[in-house]
């Protein structure tokens, strides 16, 4: 009785091995479709989503470009322009909808592609181990982890992120302390935009990033003539906000809380800058910054 027993749970370990090994054994096929007059839309760009741009001959190339990269579901393609006549999205027309607007230059293409296992049959998610090689190299950064996705709905690829980051491939900082994180998170526009004190409280403030080149600033204090003696006894040392609660700047008057100004701090080396006129307006004001880049 002990040998049968013993022979069954051979049996069944060996068979269970099997069924393990075939589930996890079939290799995805990853199949790509271009016809120049299908799965388009003539007349329409998908706004917002670009990754990235370049030139190429034809319709077709800007299909195999987008192919060969995984972050990319559908393009742009500018038919009588010569150059960065090709726009590659990080996502489709299905995804984002409201992104799709009308522009009689431009036609829509979505990137077509099917996923089959070894032999040719259907991908089964949860039955078959989806196999696209996105996640090799890894394309998720700051210690972000990849996980391949095998759905022609989709996108190619997720990242998990660490909590601390965030974005399609991690590449964002979640909580953005200061004007220089801001600029790390891809923003290039001077004005509001918001960050996190030490316990992740958001608040705003006025980010300078075109004023001098290399260095972005933090708006902490400004005040017109008519205002100066509000603002003339106010050491940087002091407690004293004003309206800095608004979702712009007042540019009669203006000044982050103490706290504020702690937390956008980059280091204890300190640049402050002190104009008389700021570039962005017409009439003259007293404003003091607070490098928050340094050197880029």
């Amino acid at each position: 009785m002990g040998i049968v027993v013993r022979f069954l749970q051979v049996v069944f370990l060996v068979s269970h091995l099997t069924l393990l090994i075939a589930m996890h054994s079939d290799v995805d096929c990853q199949n790509f479709k271009f016809v120049i007059d299908e799965d388009v839309v003539y007349n329409h760009i998908l706004e917002s989503h670009v990754f990235r741009r370049l030139t190429v001959y034809s319709s077709a190339q800007c299909h195999v470009t987008c192919k060969d990269d995984c972050l990319c579901v559908s393009m742009n393609y500018f038919p009588v322009s010569q150059e960065n006549n090709c726009e590659l999205n990080d996502v489709d027309k299905a995804m984002e909808s409201a992104a799709m607007k009308w522009n009689p230059e431009v036609n829509y293409y979505d990137l077509v592609r099917g996923y089959t296992v070894k032999g040719g049959g259907k991908y089964i998610p949860g039955k078959h181990r989806c196999i696209n090689r996105c996640c090799n190299p890894n394309p998720c950064v700051n210690g972000g982890v990849c996980q391949e996705i095998c759905d022609p709905y989709s996108m190619r690829f997720t990242c998990t992120c660490p909590d601390t980051y965030t974005g399609r491939r991690c590449e964002k900082i979640k909580y953005p302390r200061n004007c220089q994180d801001i600029a790390k998170n891809g923003a290039s526009g001077s004005g509001m935009h918001t960050i996190f004190n030490s316990t992740n409280e958001a608040f705003s403030v006025h980010c300078d990033m075109k004023s001098e080149p290399g260095f972005v600033w933090a708006l902490i204090q400004l005040f017109s003539f008519a205002n100066k003696e509000m603002f003339a006894t106010e050491r940087f040392g002091d407690d004293f906000p004003v309206n800095n609660s608004n979702s712009d700047v007042d540019w009669n008057a203006y000044r982050l809380s103490l706290s504020q100004m702690v937390s956008i701090r980059v280091s204890d080396t300190q640049y402050l800058r002190a104009t008389c006129k700021l570039p962005y307006r017409g009439t003259a004001v007293y404003g003091l910054r607070a490098c928050q880049a340094g050197r880029q």
